[in-house]
């Protein structure tokens, strides 16, 4: 009976232990997010220029993260894990801080964004065309420029103007400070013997914002020497 007695008591201990989780530790435990990176880009700007702040985290449960941004100057637009942040209009370091979320537990993280005098525009210099006339089967162009900046180009491209008005925007690659593109002009089927002009210039800026445009540079395909001839229907 004695022994009956401990059995049964035994298999209500080990009931009650396993019911409040005894010995297992707390499988509800919550753990807090963490912040592998927060990033500036750029992380120097001119005075009312603007970065992109993105932050990088996870939380180990798998909680939705909420993030909270401020700085201690300039203004955040945006929400989320990456917002926009303009400089302010005077020079020096500022904070942006990031705080991150899980609706219960924080992490927390910084950047230093340094605010400098207001950059130039870029300097374009150099452009060339190559060949600047074709004969009506019109042909491969390429277009050359030498482009600077003291902060960085941002994009670089050609803007060509059609006879018609319409414009066509093509990129250009660089080595360094040297920027390139080609650009096919189309076969002049003009039936009234006209030349065909496209209007070429170069749009260059930089990572504040500020933008530079070329002078024009003509291109001409000749019409063709024996003009088609017009159906008259």
């Amino acid at each position: 009976m004695r022994t009956l007695f401990s059995i049964v008591i035994g298999i209500i201990c080990t009931s009650f232990l396993l019911g409040c989780g005894g010995g297992g530790g707390d499988s509800g435990a919550n753990d807090p997010p963490s912040i592998t990176q927060l990033t500036a880009i750029p992380q120097t700007v001119a005075v009312n220029g603007f970065s992109t702040v993105t932050c990088s985290a996870s939380d180990p449960d798998g909680d939705q993260l909420a993030y909270n941004w401020s700085a201690t100057a300039g203004l955040i637009t945006g929400s989320g894990a990456s917002i926009n942040w303009q400089a302010p209009g005077t020079i020096g370091n500022q904070t942006i801080y990031c705080t991150v979320s899980d609706g219960a537990l924080a992490a927390n993280a910084n950047i230093i964004v340094t605010v400098t005098e207001a950059s130039s525009a870029p300097q374009i210099t150099n452009f060339q065309v190559n060949p600047q006339t074709f004969d009506f089967h019109g042909g491969e162009m390429q277009i050359q420029a030498t482009i600077t900046d003291d902060t960085g180009i941002q994009q670089a491209g050609v803007k060509v103007t059609y006879p018609d008005s319409s414009v066509v925007s093509v990129d250009m690659s660089h080595v360094g400070s040297l920027y390139s593109a080609d650009w096919t002009a189309p076969v002049n089927a003009r039936a009234d013997g006209q030349n065909m002009t496209y209007s070429l210039k170069i749009v260059a800026r930089d990572i504040n914002g500020n933008e530079t445009t070329s002078t024009n540079t003509i291109a001409t395909v000749f019409a063709p020497e024996d003009p088609p001839i017009v159906p008259p229907w």
